[in-house]
């Protein structure tokens, strides 16, 4: 990931499941820049199948990546941000956290969780200036393999 790395971005790894992760990402930031505005949370893990076909693992990795992820984020900044007197979240949810979809019953559970969290931690922070932007976007196709796709155009030539 070092051939990411700018003057402005520093590519560091973080697993949102495991609260220490963040922990030292977010040090990590502000040791290099002194400071931290804005956070951004792209995370997100869903299994597409009927909720009664859903392992416990599968289920458990759902909600441990994508609301014990947000949650950690922000147990982890918002020290952080109400001494600084401002900051800013922005966290992807989805609209599976607006309305419930077939096949993806705890992915959406998982993202109704958090848009909750995000509204009820907004009203705790209104007075330290720290904001909050939840994008809910539709259905984005994500490929499996990084890089050009080749193994996906391959199994679509066959």
């Amino acid at each position: 990931m070092s051939h990411l790395e700018t003057e402005n971005c520093q590519p560091i790894l973080c697993d949102v499941r495991v609260r220490s992760s963040v922990s030292r990402v977010i040090d990590q930031c502000v040791k290099r820049w002194g400071s931290v505005g804005i956070i951004a949370n792209c995370t997100g893990y869903g299994v597409i199948a009927p909720t009664e076909d859903q392992s416990e693992y599968d289920l458990r990795n759902q909600f441990e990546t994508n609301f014990l992820g947000v949650l950690h984020i922000l147990q982890c900044s918002l020290p952080i941000f109400r001494t600084q007197l401002h900051g800013r979240y922005l966290i992807f949810s989805s609209t599976a956290g607006a309305l419930g979809v077939p096949g993806l019953g705890p992915y959406c559970a998982t993202k109704y969780a958090v848009e909750g969290l995000i509204e009820s931690i907004l009203y705790e922070v209104d007075a330290f200036n720290i904001k909050a932007t939840l994008v809910e976007p539709g259905h984005v196709r994500l490929d499996d393999t990084p890089g050009d796709g080749a193994p996906f155009k391959r199994q679509r030539q066959q």
